[in-house]
This record gives C-alpha cells, sequence and structure tokens, in this order.
C-alpha cells in the first residue's frame, strides 16, 4: 500500500504530465516522465503542475539545442518568458557521459558556498538524426553506448548576478574542466599500475619476507584496478630510475 507521500507524488506528477501533453510531442512526454521520477517529493512541492511543466519544457529546449559534447547553461529564469519563477539561479548541465560528474559537481558547488535547493539528474540515450534534431528516446535494451547523454537541473538557493553568477560559472567550468583531464588520462594511469602490479611478481623470490611483501604489494594493486579507487593521479617508476606521471 502506497503512504500518503507516494500517492500525493504519483498524482503530482501525473497532473503535470497532462499539462505537458498540451504541447503535443511524444518525445518530449517521454522526457518529462523520466525527468519527474528524478525528482523527490520535497522537490516537487516546490511547483505547481503548470510551473514544474513549463520548467521542463524550458529544459528540454536546452537539451533540444545542445549542439557541443559538454553544454551549460546558469540562467536566472524571466517568468514573463520562460513561464515559470526559480527560487534561485538555475544551472543546467548537457554532457556526454562522464564518470562522476555529478559528484564533482556537487562537491564543487558545496565548497563554493552554494546551497542547492533541486536536483534533476538523468542519464538517457538520445537518438538524433543527420540533421541532428531529436527523433527519439529509446529504451534501454534498444539503446547504443554513444547515445547515452547526462542531463543536470539545479536550482541553487540564491540568486546570483553579474560578478558572483561569473564567478559561479568559472567554478563549474574548473570543475568539469579538472574531471575531463582525469577521465582522459585514466586508461594510461591504469596500464601504469598494471605493470607496477606485473613488475611486483616477475622474478618473484620463492620464499621469505619479500616474497610476503611482494605478494601483498601486488594484491593491493590488483584490488585497486577493480574498482575500489580513483586513480586521480599516478607516479610510475621503473627499474632503471625512469619517472612517469598520468592525472
Amino acid at each position: 500500500m502506497l503512504s500518503a507521500t507516494e500517492t500525493w507524488s504519483q498524482q503530482t506528477r501525473q497532473n503535470c504530465l497532462d499539462v505537458c501533453a498540451a504541447h503535443d510531442n511524444p518525445i518530449f512526454n517521454n522526457f518529462a516522465d523520466r525527468a519527474l521520477k528524478a525528482l523527490m517529493a520535497d522537490e516537487l512541492r516546490r511547483y505547481t503542475p503548470h510551473s514544474l511543466a513549463a520548467c521542463l519544457w524550458d529544459f528540454w529546449q536546452f537539451v533540444v539545442d545542445s549542439r557541443q559534447e559538454v553544454n551549460l547553461r546558469i540562467i536566472n529564469p524571466e517568468p514573463a518568458k520562460s513561464g515559470w519563477r526559480a527560487e534561485g539561479t538555475v544551472i543546467e548541465l548537457y554532457s556526454g557521459e562522464l564518470p562522476f560528474l555529478l559528484n564533482t559537481l556537487r562537491i564543487a558547488l558545496q565548497r563554493g558556498g552554494y546551497d542547492i535547493q533541486v536536483l534533476m539528474d538523468l542519464n538517457i540515450p538520445l537518438r538524433r538524426n543527420r540533421y541532428f534534431q531529436i527523433i527519439a528516446l529509446p529504451t534501454t535494451a534498444h539503446a547504443n553506448v554513444e547515445e547515452y547523454r547526462t542531463l543536470v537541473h539545479i536550482e541553487l538557493s540564491d540568486f546570483y548576478q553579474g560578478e558572483e553568477l561569473q564567478a559561479l560559472e568559472t567554478c563549474i567550468y574548473d570543475a568539469i574542466g579538472m574531471l575531463k583531464q582525469v577521465v582522459t588520462v585514466f586508461p594510461r594511469m591504469q596500464t601504469l599500475v598494471r605493470e607496477a602490479a606485473q613488475t611486483l611478481i616477475e622474478k618473484m623470490p620463492k620464499e621469505g619476507d619479500a616474497a610476503v611483501v611482494r605478494m601483498e604489494g601486488h594484491a593491493f594493486l590488483q584490488w585497486l584496478m577493480r574498482g575500489h579507487f580513483t586513480f586521480l593521479s599516478v607516479m610510475h617508476r621503473n627499474l632503471k630510475g625512469e619517472t612517469e606521471v598520468s592525472g
């Protein structure tokens, strides 16, 4: 049996979808349905069905118009133009899949002293034609890996203007830039760790403390490579004393 909150949330989502249907756009309706499921009850309470539908339509237009691999929009929505009012500055992000993107963004905002009121995070496939128009949101079973995009909508607790808005934008771009650098060099870091692990067991002493230390070191590096650790930087030094830093 559903709780009162769950029942209310379901009804609110349906009321919003009924408003979204007025756009007569099945692909947008599909997007809205997925987006609404990403909102918690406390976040839903901040909107009326009409204001939430307007917010989703505005977000959808941003997604449709995004062409580059990473697109960032920071705005203070004007009700007369967008049809909805936010309680603070809005951050929207369109990106190809980047590991740890959402956590990186949240940490950067937290360190910058920015409070998040609403967070909508979607990882969905967008199928485009040769004219770059979105023609479908395929199901997981029928989607290609390269079609997946990360879509983030954040509403902050305060409005920022002028230099403060510029500082917010810089904060986000710096965080994304650092993340992209880590992701780009990640395969090389993995290779260096594998080489180090292999070196430890080559010409392994048959017994004694040296053998134990090497086996423990090898086991630890294998554990790291099984996803138990995020490589931010790796320094590799071979037996000749040659050093390579990656990350």
